[in-house]
């Protein structure tokens, strides 16, 4: 059985690079766009548009404990998910923790989109990682002190910036075996640029965005081939994640060092624990957290090389904006 291929745009991340706007407001909102998820506020797994959808995309994308069925797979998409969909639309997905997976899967993955869509595109969004590890770690203890559902990092209301990442390099290193596979961004840019072609990987920088949100969404627009008037105005003024407060953070170091708050807090639901955090937000003053010199050391020199590459490939200025190089 024949099926015309049709290509699949997917954006990888990075995590605290912007992607709430594109993933609440670009994509599903562009008419030229048909976007299959990640939709934050959708309570299916993995936020895909459907039930039906997330089980093609976790065979497609997360499941490698087996072989999968490619022309099963091409089958499920022309045949359900697309039946009802303008050909003319570009089809995306959108899941930010891709960016850093390890390098094996990766590489799985892309030849995966490939074999069933005929043609894939990627964007990956990047920060210096010297300050968006800080801000992913803000933004998972604030996750998990709420929701609770990390089990990596355990039943604590409240982890040092430290024991956070020592948790974090231990579960990645369980899955690809060194501190380079936590930042393995650039080692999966190069697998892409290999197997997609130069011309098919899109490398923007989350300091573009901070610098001109709108030339930011409109060179991504441009990217995928869509309207850049349109992405700018969906797009204008919009900030969806807001910043954990200095008030915040200073409530969670409080709850975390009693063994009963603790407990309490456990034992209060998470409806409770989201009030308790809206409600000691303090001055809203944002918070902040500094790398110790150790860690500051360790990942400069776990990122160096591959940004290095990054900045003479896709000729970006990333030693004038503190990347380690």
């Amino acid at each position: 059985m024949q099926f015309e291929d049709r290509e699949l745009l997917i954006h990888v991340g990075l995590p605290k690079t912007g992607t709430t706007t594109l993933q609440e407001s670009l994509f599903p909102g562009h008419p030229e766009i048909e976007f299959f998820g990640k939709h934050i506020k959708n309570n299916i797994t993995k936020g895909c548009l459907t039930q039906e959808h997330y089980r093609f995309f976790k065979a497609l994308l997360w499941d490698f404990s087996k072989e999968q069925n490619v022309t099963d797979l091409k089958k499920t998409l022309h045949q359900d998910l697309l039946k009802d969909v303008d050909p003319s639309k570009k089809l995306v997905c959108s899941w930010e923790s891709l960016g850093n997976a390890g390098s094996k899967r990766h590489e799985k993955r892309l030849k995966r989109i490939k074999a069933v869509f005929g043609s894939c595109r990627l964007i990956i969004a990047l920060r210096n990682p010297l300050t968006q590890i800080p801000s992913e770690y803000l933004q998972n203890i604030e996750g998990n002190f709420i929701k609770r559902k990390r089990k990596w990092m355990g039943n604590a209301s409240y982890l040092g910036l430290e024991e956070w990442f020592s948790r974090k390099v231990d579960r990645q290193k369980s899955e690809e075996g060194s501190l380079e596979s936590v930042f393995a961004y650039a080692k999966n840019i190069q697998t892409a640029v290999e197997l997609l072609g130069r011309e098919n990987v899109g490398v923007f920088l989350f300091e573009d965005l901070i610098k001109d949100p709108d030339l930011y969404y409109q060179r991504i627009c441009e990217f995928i081939r869509v309207d850049p008037a349109e992405g700018v105005r969906l797009t204008k003024s919009v900030h969806k994640n807001k910043r954990t407060s200095q008030g915040q953070l200073k409530y969670m170091q409080k709850i975390g060092k009693s063994y009963w708050r603790n407990l309490f807090m456990m034992m209060g639901g998470e409806k409770y624990r989201r009030q308790m955090y809206r409600r000691n937000i303090g001055d809203g003053t944002p918070a902040k957290v500094s790398l110790p010199p150790s860690l500051d050391k360790n990942i400069r020199n776990a990122t160096r090389s591959g940004n290095r590459w990054i900045a003479d490939e896709f000729n970006l200025p990333l030693e004038e904006l503190g990347y380690p190089v």
